[in-house]
């Protein structure tokens, strides 16, 4: 014993040939009385640390390896983990030694179920528990909204809640040519816009786009030009020498 202060500490131990029972030390708290339960000596019959069970844990104290005749300890399953079995254990004596008796229990993972499947799309991750993460993506001319990944809860639901989805790339109204006009019927994945030009002049560049898969339009766009008045001089080289067709 280092005194009997607050925060002192008592160490204990036993003569040859009898076994400490209990904690080796107790500490002085402040309320003026000693931690835990006074340990005894007892001749060398007595349980030793109870068994480790995969996933679990037990109510006995994480320093104390000898345990008296009769002592019992109750085993849990760490959060995320169903227990399936006798969850108590018993130190009993058997002739001249003593040993436990249980527990029978497994801590199997809970499950969250399948983890939901979304139109114009499909998850990564062939799992359904606990600690399960799965990560979801869209098909070719759709985007992701809300979460791309969901993770199985300790608890046995999903999370987030809510399955994300897929929506249609839109790539917006395109850019229409200057004296020219941009002539379509939708905007989303696919779709083609043609391109035309007001009379008297002729379109230079593609005449049609395709919205793509990454939401933007293919290609650039086209221009009109008027015909030049000096035959000479290619059309759009000098754009002020440039005019309409004469009607």
């Amino acid at each position: 014993m280092t005194g009997r202060l607050f925060s002192d500490k008592a160490t204990y131990s036993c003569e040859i040939g009898y076994q400490l029972i209990g904690r080796d030390h107790r500490i002085c708290h402040a309320t003026g009385s000693w931690s835990g339960v006074e340990p005894f000596c007892k001749q060398s019959v007595f349980c030793k640390s109870p068994r480790v069970i995969e996933n679990a844990g037990n109510n006995a104290f994480a320093d104390q390896q000898t345990f008296d005749i009769g002592s019992e300890v109750e085993y849990r399953c760490k959060d995320g983990f169903t227990m399936r079995g006798f969850a108590r254990a018993k130190c009993l004596a058997m002739d001249i030694s003593a040993s436990w008796f249980g527990p029978d229990i497994t801590c199997e993972p809970r499950t969250c179920g399948t983890p939901g499947v979304i139109p114009n799309g499909w998850h990564q991750g062939d799992c359904s528990d606990f600690g399960c993460r799965v990560f979801y993506k869209c098909s070719d001319g759709y985007e992701l909204t809300g979460k791309s990944e969901r993770l199985c809860h300790s608890d046995g639901y999903w999370v987030p809640k809510d399955l994300p989805s897929c929506v249609p790339v839109d790539c917006g109204p395109p850019e229409s040519s200057y004296n020219g006009n941009a002539v379509f019927t939708s905007t989303s994945y696919n779709s083609v816009v043609s391109y035309e030009c007001k009379y008297g002049y002729i379109l230079s560049g593609e005449p049609t786009r395709r919205c793509g898969a990454d939401g933007k339009w293919s290609g650039t766009t086209p221009i009109c030009q008027g015909k030049c008045k000096n035959e000479n001089l290619k059309a759009g080289s000098e754009k002020n020498n440039c005019t309409p067709l004469a009607i």
